[in-house]
C-alpha cells in the first residue's frame, strides 16, 4: 500500500466509524466497570494502564475478528485488519473530540443565526 492509499484509508468513512465505535465501546465497558467496582477509580493501573490503552486494545481483537467489515481496500489480511484497528482504536478519542467540537460550532452558528432572525423580525416598521 502506498502513501497516497494509506492517507485515503486513514480519512475514509470506514476508518471513522471503526475508530468511534472503539470509543463507544470502550466508554460502555468503563461504565460497567466502574459502576460494579466503584473503587476502581482510584486504582493507579486502571487510570494510566487500562483506560489510556482499552480501545486500541479493542480496535485490534476487533480487528483480528471483525472478518465481514468493510474494510477500505487493500486490506485483505488478518495483520492488516488488526493494525487498522490498532490505528484506528488509538485515534478514536481524538476524532470523537473533534466531531464533538464541529457539532458544537454548527449548533452554536445555528443558535446566533435563529437570534438574529428573531432580532431582524423585530425591528420591521
Amino acid at each position: 500500500m502506498d502513501f497516497t492509499s494509506a492517507l485515503s484509508a486513514l480519512f475514509s468513512y470506514q476508518f471513522v466509524l471503526f475508530a468511534l465505535s472503539m470509543n463507544i465501546f470502550t466508554w460502555i465497558l468503563r461504565t460497567i466497570t466502574e459502576y460494579i467496582f466503584p473503587q476502581i477509580v482510584n486504582v493507579r493501573a486502571y487510570q494510566k494502564l487500562f483506560l489510556p490503552l482499552a480501545s486500541t486494545i479493542l480496535g485490534a481483537v476487533v480487528g483480528m475478528f471483525a472478518i465481514k467489515y468493510a474494510y477500505p481496500d487493500g486490506l485483505n489480511t488478518r495483520i492488516d485488519r488488526v493494525l487498522f484497528g490498532l490505528v484506528a482504536g488509538n485515534f478514536g478519542a481524538t476524532i470523537y473530540q473533534v466531531a464533538k467540537g464541529m457539532l458544537k460550532d454548527k449548533m452554536q452558528q445555528l443558535k446566533q443565526n435563529s437570534q438574529s432572525n428573531q432580532n431582524d423580525g423585530n425591528k420591521q416598521p
